[in-house]
C-alpha cells in the first residue's frame, strides 16, 4: 500500500519532484562544462600527442591552405572531456574560436580527446556541401582510427587533414589513407616538405 501525501503525491514522487525543482532552479549539483581553451594557433595540442616537428608541419599546411582557399581549419587535442559530451564541447569550441569567415561559415575543427578515445570533425555550414557528415565520419573511421591504433598519431592527423583539404577545394576524394598518401617529397597536408 502506498502512502499518500496531501495533494495526492506518493512518497516516491517527492524525491523526484524535489530533484526536478532543484534542477530547474539551478540548485542541483555543481556540474561545470569544460571551457574551450583560448585559441593560440591552428594546432592546439594540450595532450602532448604530437612532436614539435609534426605540429609545425601541420600548422604550415593549414596556413597555406587558408591562404589559398580562405577556409580556416584548426586542430584541438585535449587530454580529457572531463565528462562533457563530445558534441557539446566541440560546438562550444567552434563558437568561441569563430573558425572561418562569419559570412561564409567555412571553418572546420578536428577535435581529439585522447583520454576518452573520442574524436569529432565539426564542419561549418559553408563547407557542408563539399565535406558532408558522411565524409567526416569516414575520415575518422578509415583514416584517423587505424593510424591511431598503430600509434601513428601525426600521420593520422596529417592524412585526415590532407583528405579534408582536398574535399574543401571541391576535389573528389576517397576516404582511405592510401587515397591521401603524399607523393615523394610532399607532406600529407599537400605542401612541399623542407629539409626532410
Amino acid at each position: 500500500m502506498m502512502d499518500l501525501i496531501p495533494g495526492g503525491m506518493t512518497r516516491t514522487c517527492v524525491p523526484v519532484a524535489a530533484a526536478l525543482a532543484f534542477a530547474l532552479l539551478g540548485l542541483g549539483p555543481d556540474v561545470q562544462a569544460l571551457e574551450p581553451p583560448r585559441l593560440e594557433g591552428r594546432v592546439m595540442d594540450l595532450a602532448s600527442l604530437l612532436d614539435a616537428g609534426s605540429v609545425s608541419r601541420v600548422e604550415a599546411g593549414l596556413k597555406a591552405y587558408e591562404d589559398e582557399t580562405g577556409h580556416q581549419f584548426a586542430v584541438l587535442i585535449i587530454p580529457s572531456l572531463e565528462g562533457d559530451p563530445l558534441e557539446d564541447f566541440s560546438i562550444r569550441v567552434v563558437e568561441a574560436w569563430k573558425l572561418g569567415s562569419e559570412k561564409a561559415d567555412n571553418g572546420l575543427l578536428l577535435l581529439v580527446s585522447t583520454g576518452d578515445r573520442k574524436m569529432r570533425i565539426e564542419v561549418g555550414h559553408g563547407l557542408e556541401g563539399v565535406i558532408p557528415d558522411v565524409l567526416a565520419a569516414r575520415v575518422i573511421r578509415e583514416v584517423i582510427t587505424p593510424a591511431f591504433k598503430a600509434k601513428a598519431f601525426a600521420r593520422g592527423i596529417e592524412d585526415a587533414l590532407g583528405l579534408l583539404m582536398q574535399a574543401g577545394r571541391g576535389e573528389v576524394v576517397g576516404a582511405s589513407a592510401e587515397a591521401v598518401r603524399p607523393a615523394a617529397g610532399e607532406s600529407r597536408c599537400g605542401r612541399r616538405r623542407t629539409g626532410l
